[in-house]
């Protein structure tokens, strides 16, 4: 008998001591509500059919004391935002550029999937009665439990960089959120990313409470040896750079071609002309533009001209990027590993155009997709067979 009450009172205690989803949920969000300040360790993995293909570490600094001040930090750059002005260090070219541009757009733009946006963002998923919020098996990492929640949301998605849910085209999207039960705060953000895709950003090594002084956000922490420019003069430079390449002979290089023994030079195809595409992996504009790439593969394929795409962002293993272009349904010969190409030409932005007539002189150079772009290098093309 005694032993029937014991049990019927733990099960109670046990009851009594369960939260809900909402519970849990809203003590995280006022736990993120809370923080003043904020440093962590934020591991980025992107995946693909739940392969790792790309993966990146940061160290990020919150200060929400007076509005949003953020310092990034990584191995090839730092970002310092301090609410007004915001530096960007890039240690590749050891320069410093500066930017009073605080348009959400400019300023959010580094932080998908980082506490800001979360902190943001979870109160609406909490209001929202229209998002289907699962809790998942409890699950442990690194000795420590943790819940686990997903949020189903129909024909919408979640723009972190706006932090607000958006109409979309291509049905449901589903978001995991994995919360550590010792502090209630994030510990895993995981975002689909494409048709077979995610993207997720682990939280580590949390400090908080510290203190980041003015130094930091003055940007005078970073390299005392770094050129400095404004964001446009930086920009204009960079452009100047790769317009600097109209004219003039194609330089001398070399890639392989992806789904072939082949190692394309195309400074050695001269008598042809020859587009050039440099794109990357999930890539809206990149993504958009193949249709019209294909159809221009198709009309010229039997004159004198040859079309290649360049994969330049990331020596990606050769099957993810097979697996992708039959994904995407890209029909012209893809060429990868040409990171150092690109940045030969300077070109950092994809898509990214680049026209060569018969005799090897590169004629047009424009990045971006339009269907303005596509008339305008069709008609390149024709005037130059």
């Amino acid at each position: 008998m005694n032993r029937t009450i014991i049990l019927l009172v733990s099960l109670i205690f046990l009851i009594s001591c369960s939260k809900s989803n909402e519970e849990i949920l809203k003590k995280v969000s006022s736990n993120l509500n809370n923080l003043k300040t904020i440093k962590y360790l934020s591991t980025m993995e992107f995946l693909e059919n739940d392969e790792v293909v790309h993966k990146n570490s940061d160290t990020l600094s919150f200060e929400f004391t007076d509005g949003l001040k953020y310092h990034l930090s990584s191995e090839n750059f730092e970002i310092v935002h301090n609410g007004i002005k915001t530096f960007n260090s890039i240690s590749q070219e050891k320069i410093i550029t500066t930017s009073d541009d605080n348009k959400p757009e400019s300023v959010n733009n580094p932080l998908f999937l980082t506490i800001n946006p979360l902190k943001q963002i979870l109160p609406k998923l909490i209001q929202d009665k229209s998002i289907k919020v699962l809790r998942k098996n409890d699950t442990i990492i690194n000795n420590d439990q943790h819940y686990v929640f997903s949020f189903l949301l129909e024909n919408r998605y979640i723009d972190w960089i706006a932090s607000e849910f958006k109409e979309g085209t291509d049905g449901n999207s589903e978001y995991f959120l994995i919360i550590d039960k010792t502090n209630y705060l994030p510990y895993k953000i995981i975002s689909p990313n494409g048709k077979h895709g995610s993207i997720s950003r682990t939280i580590e090594n949390i400090e908080l409470d510290i203190e980041l002084n003015d130094k930091l956000w003055s940007g005078e922490n970073l390299p005392k040896d770094y050129a400095v420019f404004t964001e446009k003069e930086y920009y204009d430079a960079r452009k100047n750079k790769v317009l600097n390449n109209l004219g003039k002979k194609l330089t001398d290089w070399e890639l392989p071609e992806l789904n072939s023994t082949m190692v394309v030079n195309p400074s050695k195809l001269k008598g042809n002309v020859i587009l050039l595409e440099f794109w990357f992996k999930n890539c809206g504009g990149c993504i958009m533009a193949i249709p019209s790439l294909n159809k221009i593969k198709t009309r010229f394929e039997s004159d004198n001209f040859k079309i290649y795409g360049i994969e330049f962002i990331e020596n990606y293993p050769k099957e993810n990027l097979e697996k992708y272009i039959t994904d995407q349904k890209i029909l012209y010969p893809t060429l990868y590993k040409g990171k150092t190409v690109a940045l030969n030409y300077g070109i950092r932005m994809g898509p990214t155009f680049m026209i060569i007539d018969k005799s090897g002189t590169i004629i047009h150079i424009k990045s971006g997709f339009s269907e303005e772009n596509m008339g305008e290098i069709i008609g390149i093309i024709e005037k130059n067979l």
